[in-house]
């Protein structure tokens, strides 16, 4: 039992804190400077959309600030003096152009400064920026500032973070460059540049850790970055940085490094050991995967999609740490490698020439939720022992050699978590007996075209009955070119979310269901079915005159990403699956949902 004095003494502290925190004494001079400031600087309504489209919350309204201390969103004073160390201004709305003489350079303790994804839009970085003697953090991103950078800069001496990325600044002797010869900060360690155009860049801080320089157009490996020996995270991304990629052994406390959307050519680079993460995706790297890879024993992810790699796949490569493994599209031949008890969420091997059987130690990936093999050389069964894996979300093996039939042994449960299934294009035949019929509600995409199986479209597919369905929310069916016969369910009608169907080159007979989402699909999408009639086909059901058609409306544009994550609570994939995502274009989903 808790005593009455300990009470008392919690509930004292607590008042205590309490008080401290809302009495501090802020001097009158800051008061007077946060409403000029206010002032100064008008805030509207606006999206506030990241760079990537994404909502963001603004982190301060400076409509809201009065005299009250207390009124001042985004902003933190000394506990001692009063005095503002802290302005977060970061998607707050702000208008207007910081001008030499702004009541923002009179802010003599401001440590930290955020003016990001704001409407400074013929700001320059002016000498002000460098009476911020004290500043430690300073990120003026996603603005248009414009204009050089100047040398002020250099006074900013205790500055640990910058970031200057998505802007429009501009060297005085090159138009639409920035330049930056020298950097001499002692204490930085984080710099980020992306998004602007950089001629020449030397880095004198020699304890700089995180280095962005995306989308900089960029065409040479900076030599200086050998010498940062302290550097962690390194992002040369979508650059136009030819040749070969230099050994990155030195930099022994590299953790990160993306080197994705260049032209470098030739072998992998050697890697230290520290490495975590890795995303070389859309180059032109040759020869076999590096064992140097195998010695990372910490590597979570590792992308190296759309290359020229060849040779087989290391065993080695994946270990116990690796979640998320992208080779798609190279040369790599080979089987699949044995697994053993490992973290892997995402499988990717797609568009390579790898043969043989899936491995059946898939099954010791008991966190996989995506899986591609599509356009290889599998010649295998359909592997129904992945049915017990509790994450698996999507199963691609279309355009292989996968054969027999495909009625799924006695389970009460298989694929808990299916969402997404393509067997398109491989050798599968017999009855469309589909026990996977009996998967989730958040079941999204059917495609088996190009193969060999008959029978009628099973009941799990057309018929929803009255405990909701296991496939309300069905949005992708491709049955085409097989050998499936009888009517099109009438119950396809209420699958509302239907937005691609597909049943052409079959054997089907009878009257198209007539609703919205199947009567505006294609025309194609039916033919090559002699006994089909009705809209949008020509062939009447009836022997008066044919219909006219209806128009068909504009195929809509749907984002893949948001088609499949984007219905019902509790299915949303994350990040990494909402990359994977990005590199799932089956050839089906091309015309709908144009990538």
């Amino acid at each position: 039992m808790i005593s009455p004095l300990a009470v008392l003494l919690t509930t004292c502290s607590f008042w205590c804190i309490f008080v401290t925190s809302v009495s501090i004494s802020v001097p009158r001079d800051q008061v007077e400077i946060l409403l000029a400031l206010k002032n100064e600087f008008p805030s509207r309504n606006c999206d506030r959309k990241l760079a990537d489209g994404v909502l963001q919350s603004p982190s301060a309204n400076i409509t809201s600030w009065t005299k009250d201390a207390n009124s001042f969103d985004g902003v933190s004073f000394d506990e001692k003096t009063g005095a503002v160390t802290e302005l977060n201004l970061r998607g707050a709305c702000i208008n207007g152009t910081i001008k030499p003489n702004s009541n923002l350079f009179r802010f003599q303790h401001l440590r930290y400064l955020s003016l990001s994804m704001n409407h400074f839009d013929t700001s320059s970085f002016h000498a002000g920026f460098g009476r911020l003697t004290n500043l430690e953090y300073l990120d003026l991103s996603q603005n248009s500032f414009i204009g050089q950078v100047t040398s002020s800069i250099s006074n900013l001496s205790r500055l640990n973070t910058l970031d200057l990325s998505y802007n429009k600044f501009t060297n005085d002797n090159t138009p639409d460059t920035i330049n930056f010869d020298s950097l001499p900060f002692k204490s930085l360690e984080s710099l980020d540049l992306s998004g602007n155009v950089i001629t020449r860049l030397n880095i004198g801080s020699k304890n700089l850790q995180e280095l962005t320089l995306s989308s900089c157009n960029i065409t040479e490996f900076p030599t200086f970055i050998k010498t940062l020996r302290s550097l962690q995270k390194l992002d040369l991304s979508k650059n136009r940085i030819v040749g070969k990629a230099p050994s990155l052994r030195y930099n022994s406390l590299l953790s990160e490094l993306d080197l994705s959307s260049n032209a470098f050519h030739g072998s992998f680079p050697m890697i230290p050991p520290t490495m975590q993460i890795i995303y070389a995706s859309n180059n032109y790297f040759t020869g076999d995967i590096s064992l140097s890879l195998c010695n990372a024993s910490g590597l979570g992810r590792l992308d190296l999609s759309n290359n020229n790699f060849s040779g087989s796949i290391p065993r080695c490569l994946i270990g116990k740490s690796l979640g998320t493994l992208k080779l798609h599209n190279n040369n790599l031949i080979g089987t699949l490698p044995y697994i053993e008890k490992s973290g892997l969420q995402i499988l990717d091997v797609g568009h390579n020439q790898i043969s043989g059987k899936l491995p059946r130690s898939l099954v010791n990936c008991t966190s996989l939720m995506f899986l591609n093999v599509e356009n290889n050389r599998i010649n295998d069964t359909f592997p129904f022992w992945l049915k017990a894996l509790p994450d698996l979300q999507i199963i691609v093996l279309r355009s292989n050699i996968f054969h027999g039939l495909i009625s799924s042994p006695r389970s009460h449960h298989p694929f808990p978590a299916l969402r997404i299934l393509d067997i398109s294009h491989n050798n599968f035949y017999g009855r469309l007996n589909m026990e996977l019929g009996k998967i989730p509600e958040a079941f999204t995409a059917i495609a088996i075209s190009g193969n060999r199986l008959g029978g009628e479209i099973p009941e799990s597919i057309g018929h929803l009955p009255s405990s909701l369905a296991n496939l309300k929310q069905l949005e992708s069916l491709d049955l085409s070119q097989n050998q499936l016969s009888g009517e099109i369910p009438e119950e396809l009608r209420v699958l509302t979310f239907l937005a691609y169907l597909n049943v052409s080159h079959n054997k089907l007979t009878g009257q198209i269901p007539q609703s919205t989402q199947i009567v505006g699909q294609p025309k194609a999408s039916f033919e090559g079915n002699i006994g089909l009639c009705g809209l949008p086909l020509q062939e009447s059901c009836f022997r008066d005159n044919v219909p006219t058609s209806i128009p068909q409306t504009p195929e809509k544009v749907l984002n893949w990403k948001a088609a499949t994550i984007g219905y019902g609570p509790g299915v949303l994939f994350g990040l990494a699956i909402g990359q994977a995502l990005g590199l799932y274009k089956p050839v089906l989903f091309y015309k709908l949902f144009r990538l």
